[in-house]
């Protein structure tokens, strides 16, 4: 039986967001993002389930391999609707100075969800870096 207990809702959901996100596979985002999601931060603004859908294709140019590590959920139910806030720390390999170096964002999102056939989904993520950091790579090795 299906939980309703929303910060398991919204946990799972995250979960599957950054699996997508590391794996740079648009079919999972298209199970968590309703068709009127909005996902924007620092610089970006995503509109609507393509729009969304193309912040895998800037992860895949700007970045060699992510890993988003999904932490602390909290979240209320207000009316039909689920608001919460979702942790997680975000490193990111990228070319830097011609070196490998991890960038590393601590983050925030404010989140809005919402049941679509019969499904709940995000409508709305809105990213807040509190700090970054780069750090040097330890393994050289690492591969896309």
């Amino acid at each position: 039986m299906p939980t309703t207990n929303p910060v398991a809702i919204v946990r799972d959901l995250a979960d599957i967001y950054a699996c997508g996100a590391d794996r740079l596979d648009k079919d999972l985002w298209r199970q968590v993002l309703a068709e009127n999601c909005l996902i924007d931060g620092p610089g970006f603004y995503n509109e609507g389930i393509d729009g969304c859908l193309e912040l895998i294709d800037t992860l895949e140019k700007i970045f060699l391999r992510t890993r988003h590590n999904v932490m602390n959920v909290t979240a209320r139910r207000e009316g039909a609707e689920i608001v919460a806030e979702t942790y997680c720390i975000a490193d990111h390999i990228q070319m830097i100075d011609g070196e490998k170096k991890i960038l590393s964002w601590h983050i925030r999102y404010q989140d809005r969800l919402s049941k679509n056939r019969g499904r709940w989904q995000f409508t709305r993520r809105h990213l807040i870096i509190d700090w970054e950091e780069i750090r040097t790579l330890s393994r050289d090795d690492v591969t896309a």
